[in-house]
């Protein structure tokens, strides 16, 4: 993130680190409550008690600042899927219940979900919003890609091309996530991943 006033350390200080949480966690409230577009910097300086600077000394602007809070969200929803599947030793299973943790995730962090495409839909460009999303894209696709090719090794989805195999699977995930979003009242994301993993069972 591009800071202000001084060039950024190499590595932040404790304080710092501390401080930068602070900052993502209420303007993670913030943007909730008021969304990104119509939220400050002022109010979240004044939720926290620090200056305007302060929070530009750490973000160089309101983009930085919400590209942080997309991160910080991505690691959440990233760390979750991988502790889910280090609990599952067959290579294959980890392919069938991806789907499955990543919907049961959607139900129970949907305030998350409706924050991420809030802001990812608020800041800069075209370009740049494709490139974000390319780049966190690119993530889960190696994650997929390299689940998918254990499974191969073991003798499971041989038939399949791994790259694209990824693709359905994730182009799936992302569908389900901004549909429940729009009407969680009336799309049922465990549901729709336990459909979509007795497709996935078929090509095992």
């Amino acid at each position: 993130m591009a800071r202000s006033n001084r060039a950024a350390p190499e590595r932040p200080t404790f304080i710092e680190e501390a401080r930068r949480k602070q900052i993502i966690e209420a303007a993670r409230d913030i943007f909730l409550i008021t969304g990104f577009e119509r939220s400050t910097i002022s109010q979240i300086a004044e939720a926290i008690r620090v200056s305007k600077g302060v929070i530009l000394y750490h973000f160089g602007s309101k983009s930085d600042l919400g590209k942080a809070v997309l991160e910080e969200i991505l690691s959440s929803y990233g760390a979750h899927i991988t502790d889910e599947l280090n609990g599952i030793d067959d290579s294959a299973e980890k392919i069938l219940s991806f789907p499955v943790i990543c919907a049961s995730y959607f139900e129970s962090h949907q305030d998350e979900f409706i924050l991420y495409l809030d802001t990812l839909g608020s800041f800069g460009d075209i370009e740049e919003k494709r490139s974000y999303m390319a780049h966190a894209n690119a993530t889960q696709r190696k994650y997929l890609v390299r689940l998918i090719n254990k499974a191969k090794r073991d003798g499971a989805f041989s038939g399949v091309n791994s790259r694209e195999f990824a693709d359905t699977i994730q182009a799936f995930v992302d569908g389900l996530s901004s549909q429940y979003c729009a009407d969680p009242e009336k799309v049922s994301p465990s549901a729709s991943a336990k459909t979509f993993r007795k497709m996935l069972k078929l090509l095992s």
